[in-house]
């Protein structure tokens, strides 16, 4: 649901954090969840020169996510899966969300949102929700199960979505 964007981007912001530069973290220099290498391919495809990710404007920060992670699939989700799903391709990578969406879905994980796909999704149970998501975001999806919202959502999503304690 395109009004979700933001909120869940809000959720999602919180839960990656701010600046970070940890020598032990793979991911080398990165702001607000975005590593100084993405952040270069992606100033480079707007024909942009270099920028410390840093120092990269909030605007530049959601347009990545909105870009690479948040379409083309997230629109087609019910609301509250949206969440879970976007979250799911930013820290696990586009393709893992898919083959687990499409397990959840019943159909072939292949990884290509195809027509079979957007059938399953249309034809699927509203609050159908991905089976396996990392505990600590269970409070960041309740946020997100309702538009404009910065208070938890729907009971039905909520207690379909919450992992097993």
């Amino acid at each position: 649901m395109i009004e979700n964007f933001k909120p869940s981007l809000t959720a999602l912001l919180h839960s990656e954090g701010g600046n970070d530069d940890d020598p032990q973290d793979h991911g080398g220099r990165t702001s607000r969840g975005v590593t100084q290498r993405e952040y270069d391919a992606w100033r480079v495809e707007q024909h942009l020169g270099r920028l410390d990710v840093w120092q990269a404007p909030q605007e530049d920060i959601e347009a990545i996510y909105h870009m690479e992670y948040w379409n083309p699939w997230c629109d087609l989700l019910p609301l509250g899966t949206d969440y879970m799903f976007f979250d799911m391709c930013v820290n696990s990578g586009p393709h893992e969300a898919i083959v687990l969406g499409q397990r959840a879905l019943g159909v072939t994980a292949d990884g290509r949102v195809g027509p079979l796909t957007r059938q399953a999704i249309r034809l699927a149970d509203r609050n159908l929700s991905f089976p396996v998501i990392p505990r600590r975001r269970s409070s960041s999806i309740e946020a997100c199960t309702s538009p404009g919202s910065s208070k938890a959502g729907s009971t039905a999503i909520r207690k379909s979505t919450a992992p097993p304690s």
